[in-house]
């Protein structure tokens, strides 16, 4: 009898890395991180149980209405309208910028948001930086030390917003850092990450959501 339990342990702990290795990049990451809890894969019609994880990363449709009309200020004191974005992908990024620390997972995800932004700006793909580094550390970012992040962190080609009041995090529903949010060219929330995601995944949705090319650089085959 223990040699039968040990067996099907060995066997469930074996399932579930196959069965994650079938699925696609977004559905993978989705899976992997699902949180607390028994994870659940389901593919071809078949269920694989395996170890609770941790939470993480996740993705998926989402139901948050879309922005309300406003207008959002740059650190260099630009003014952007949200209306005015209508017709383009918006990659929204809610960061911790300040203090900038090894243990700080924003750091990361500002450079994949970069990559995102150098190989789909051109596809009408608008990436915007928002700090809140107050959700994380209860201080609020002056409008200096974010200019001098930009730079020191080399993402001066990005566009970072403040967002002092809170208006946009609490427009979204945003509750911690860093979260990053995809929204479709007419305004409404199609993904979100809680967590640091890697670029094949924020690749994957970018051109599934518009037909952007891929590395190839043909465009996706979802492209009416």
């Amino acid at each position: 009898m223990k040699t039968f339990f040990w067996r099907l342990a060995l066997l469930s702990s074996t399932a579930v890395p196959l069965a994650l290795s079938a699925l696609s990049p977004l559905q993978g990451q989705e899976m992997a991180n699902a949180g607390e809890g028994v994870l659940v894969a389901k593919h071809n019609g078949s269920c694989c149980a395996g170890s609770p994880r941790r939470s993480g990363s996740t993705s998926g449709r989402d139901s948050t209405a879309p922005l309300p009309d406003m207008t959002l200020s740059t650190v260099f004191g630009q003014q952007i309208k949200w209306a005015d974005l209508r017709g383009h992908l918006v990659l929204m990024a809610f960061l911790q910028l300040l203090p900038d620390t090894e243990a700080n997972s924003s750091r990361a995800q500002l450079q994949y948001l970069r990559s995102m932004n150098t190989q789909y700006h051109s596809r009408g793909l608008s990436v915007f930086l928002v700090d809140e580094s107050y959700l994380a550390t209860h201080v609020r970012s002056q409008p200096d030390q974010l200019l001098n992040a930009l730079y020191d962190l080399n993402v001066s080609d990005l566009t970072l917003i403040g967002d002092t009041s809170g208006q946009i995090r609490s427009a979204i529903k945003v509750k911690r850092v860093p979260t990053t949010v995809l929204f479709d060219s007419a305004g409404n929330v199609i993904h979100r990450w809680s967590g640091v995601v890697l670029p094949a995944f924020l690749a994957e949705a970018i051109i599934k959501a518009n037909g952007a090319p891929g590395q190839d650089g043909h465009p996706s085959n979802n492209n009416p």
